[in-house]
């Protein structure tokens, strides 16, 4: 939060219209309020506020001109010092007009001349003598302000990149987890209740709702989703996952060499309405063809915010597996837009992408009104009732996964019943025998902010092992002793020794898949 602007003598009329006027005041507390309860609250994911508490809170005082210099000390030129792109060496003026306050070049200078420059001794003697306050402290970490901390996270740095340069000498010692999904939350949104997370749907709503234009041209138009995110219209601050922390998860298992063979990026939410999906597929996509990490991706989605540049990218990369889900129950109101994205995806894909199209089972279900439209569209597809096949395109009709023993057989005899209805074959799921459950050896499944737990049906988070934010997934899933006794639960009686975990019926269900199926 960057608070640079004054009114008064000597400070430029342009300023003025940037000062909060009493009349804002109250509203300008508000907001205050709520962004120190969402910074003593944010966790290591995500967009982050870097202010304190503390000076957040000087923010109204200070636009009621009641802030003192020595309530908010400025440490210009004494342990900061700011390189313009220029080269230029800057710092306040003593008026907050930083241009006017050059100090040096790192072009024509080492830093150790500036900072001992007769110019510079002259500035911190502007600053000692400085009536003007500012709270523009966003850049200061309390951390950064002492050399042994800063020594102490240089040395944690250097010695986890060096462990990952060793084990990438290593020849011979990597690992393929069979059988392993590994789930990550790109978001936890959706303008449908979600199979895992019915309150998907509420989360959207709330999302969306500040938005000063309709969020239903975006349905008709992809591409207006990023205008919308560009002109701010929409606060991604909460419910994305964080680019940089997707990418130290991949980074940290390709350096461990932990493969699991299916990526999956989606699981609560709409994994298409994140802010950098575009640089987010890209980079995965460049991870499995170069390094290997995955064989392949798998992606849930209804479509509607597929653009052209996401089609383009997934084209590019073509001769990686991929396998597309439509989530057809999403479609609606929006189907023509959702077929034009489709087929425009069908018609430039590779050879090695894969299209499914499901749909959940429900009494008021027309299935050959799905079927028709496309079938002829798809590459010789399969036809699912309950397990979808490991390859191939294919249509999907999938069972619900209810609460309860009676209601989940109440949702195995309706899929068998459909399955008479179009002569085909039904695989219901496996209940009531007690297989193994996969989840503490195969599919770990982290949310947006970071938190892993051993499958996709736990998505009130109860079963969580750790969190990436805080610790590496390579070395959870190696060398936790906390997972390897939820292992030896699983090899003993079929199932973790977690609350959430006894009686569950989700461990046989055609929608648990595991890695090819």
């Amino acid at each position: 939060m960057l608070n640079l602007f004054r009114t008064g003598e000597q400070i430029p009329e342009e300023s003025a219209g940037l000062w909060f006027t009493p009349e804002h005041l109250p509203a300008l507390e508000e907001t205050v309020a709520e962004l120190r309860r969402r910074r003593l609250t944010q966790t290591d994911a995500g967009f982050r506020i870097l202010n304190d508490p503390e000076e957040l809170a000087l923010i109204p005082g200070y636009y009621r001109d009641g802030v003192k210099p020595l309530d908010a000390p400025c440490w210009a030129g004494w342990k900061e010092l700011y390189i313009n792109s220029d080269g230029k060496a800057i710092m306040c003026d003593g008026q907050l007009h930083f241009l006017n306050g050059e100090i040096g070049d790192v072009r024509r200078q080492t830093l150790r001349q500036i900072w001992d420059s007769p110019t510079l001794k002259a500035r911190r003697e502007v600053v000692k003598r400085c009536t003007t306050p500012c709270v523009q402290s966003c850049y200061l970490r309390r951390d950064s302000d002492s050399a042994r901390a800063l020594g102490r996270v240089a040395w944690s740095l250097a010695t986890d990149e060096v462990k990952r340069q060793l084990q990438k000498l290593r020849p011979g010692r990597g690992q393929r987890i069979e059988g392993g999904v590994l789930t990550l939350e790109l978001s936890d949104v959706a303008p449908w209740p979600s199979p895992f997370d019915a309150a998907s749907r509420a989360r959207f709503d709330q999302f969306v709702a500040p938005c000063p234009a309709p969020i239903t041209d975006c349905f008709e138009e992809p591409t207006r989703w990023g205008e919308y995110r560009d002109l701010g219209y929409l606060n991604f601050g909460r419910g994305f996952m964080g680019f940089e922390v997707l990418r130290s998860v991949l980074e940290d298992l390709r350096a461990a060499r932990l493969t699991f063979p299916t990526l999956r990026l989606s699981w609560r939410g709409e994994p298409l309405t994140h802010p950098e999906i575009e640089p987010i597929l890209r980079f995965v996509l460049h991870e499995i063809r170069e390094h290997g990490t995955f064989e392949r991706l798998e992606l849930t989605t209804d479509a509607r915010l597929l653009t052209p540049n996401l089609t383009q990218i997934i084209a590019e990369h073509g001769e990686i597996p991929q396998r597309i889900i439509l989530h057809g129950d999403g479609f609606a109101p929006h189907e023509d837009a959702v077929e034009r994205n489709v087929q425009r995806l069908l018609d430039a894909r590779g050879q090695a992408t894969e299209v499914v199209v499901s749909w959940f089972v429900s009494e008021e279900l027309d299935p050959y009104a799905l079927i028709e439209p496309w079938r002829p569209r798809l590459r010789s597809p399969w036809l699912a009732l309950g397990r979808p096949r490991p390859r191939g395109d294919g249509l999907w009709f999938r069972r619900t996964d209810p609460k309860g023993a009676a209601a989940t057989a109440q949702a195995r005899a309706r899929l068998s019943e459909l399955a008479e209805v179009l002569g085909a074959e039904a695989e219901p799921g496996d209940e009531p025998l007690p297989p193994r459950c996969p989840g503490p050896l195969a599919t770990p499944t982290i949310s947006w902010e970071g938190k892993i737990t051993l499958c996709p049906s736990d998505a009130t988070l109860q079963n969580r092992v750790g969190e990436v934010t805080t610790d590496r997934l390579s070395r959870l899933w190696t060398q936790d002793g906390a997972l390897a006794r939820l292992r030896q639960d699983v090899r003993a009686r079929g199932t973790p020794d977690r609350p959430l975990c006894q009686g569950c019926l989700f461990v046989g269900s055609p929608n648990y898949q595991r890695e090819g199926g």
